[in-house]
């Protein structure tokens, strides 16, 4: 879902072909009917690809978490409304290859489950205990009768609209939580070795003209 014109709700459906503009907010949501028999759901994994390069990024991983290293686009983890109603904020992004117009393909599943404990674990995405080994109590697997997978796929255009033409908005990239790109580093770099050779350069004049004025 997108935001309409003018409002902070997300109000409008996003619809395959959609284009949405480089930066742009929106939400993912993910539901279970309830006459499906279903109690519980979990939303992950959900991930983005480029249709012409094939790059992909995993935005929530199979355990329903974020993926680490991406709040530039993705704030937070995946919320429940209620046990079978998942919610998940993200911002429209193009890769560093990208052409502008460029189609990305979101694809995202779902998992319904009759226990809690088979969906989700407590605290599993905390920051503290996230990426440390968890056990489940169950052993529960795709073809079992009390879990069950689903997966739908929506293809959008992501456009640079007239505020990001010449400049685009860095929580449009997909970075390393704070840490610089590589183009930062080379002009870091190339600013220093420019100072030390100015440095340098004028210090040599300055001993050229100290010596010529004790010779004089």
């Amino acid at each position: 879902m997108r935001k309409s014109p003018g409002s902070n709700n997300f109000d409008q459906l996003l619809q395959t072909g959609s284009v949405v503009q480089l930066g742009e907010e929106m939400l993912l949501r993910t539901k279970i009917q309830e006459g499906d028999g279903w109690k519980y759901s979990r939303m992950g994994p959900v991930i983005i690809r480029n249709e012409k390069s094939k790059k992909h990024v995993t935005l929530v991983e199979e355990n329903g978490c974020r993926s680490p290293g991406i709040r530039s686009i993705c704030p937070f983890h995946p919320k429940q409304l209620n046990p079978l109603d998942n919610i998940l904020y993200f911002r429209a992004f193009l890769f560093d290859d990208s052409a502008k117009g460029d189609d990305m393909i979101l694809s995202v599943r779902m998992t319904g489950c009759l226990h809690a404990q088979d969906c989700f674990r407590n605290n599993i995405c905390e920051e503290s205990t996230f990426g440390t080994p968890h056990r489940l109590k169950r052993n529960i697997n795709e073809k079992s009768n009390e879990t069950t997978k689903w997966e739908s796929v929506l293809q959008f255009k992501v456009v640079l609209s007239p505020q990001t033409e010449t400049k685009l908005p860095v929580e449009s990239y997909i970075t390393k939580d704070n840490q610089y790109s590589l183009p930062s580093v080379f002009v870091i770099v190339l600013l220093i070795v420019l100072l030390l050779l100015v440095f340098f350069l004028t210090l040599i004049l300055s001993f050229r003209l100290y010596f010529r004025h004790l010779g004089s």
